[in-house]
């Protein structure tokens, strides 16, 4: 909204589709590609049952720290880039879609 506050919408749903993606990116391969994305997505709706905005809203606060932005299957593989580049790029380093939502759950209270 105006004030700068997030919108969650249904937390627990919220809840539910962050430790679920989390879960889901720590089973599996790194987000490489929209493809790769997008399959991880349905897997996180399939375990959630979540859809749309209660869906990629959580995801997109998780993995980019943003409300809103670039369409997800173009920029989770752009920080995955990035996260495979590492320390010896001379650049600085950037955390992956796997470190992100494993942090941004772990700040989740328990249930």
């Amino acid at each position: 909204n105006s004030c700068g506050h997030n919108s969650w919408g249904d937390l627990p749903v919220a809840d539910t589709v962050i430790r679920g993606l989390a879960e889901e990116l720590a089973a599996g391969d790194r987000l490489a590609d929209k493809d790769a994305f997008r399959a991880a997505a349905t897997r996180v709706r399939q375990r959630s049952g979540a859809k749309g905005k209660d869906l990629f809203h959580p995801i997109r606060l998780a993995l980019t720290g943003e409300a809103s932005g670039m369409e997800l299957d173009l920029a989770v593989p752009l920080l995955e880039q990035g996260a495979a580049l590492g320390s010896r790029s001379g650049f600085r380093c950037v955390a992956g879609a796997v470190e992100r939502a494993r942090a941004f759950a772990a700040l989740l209270p328990q249930s």
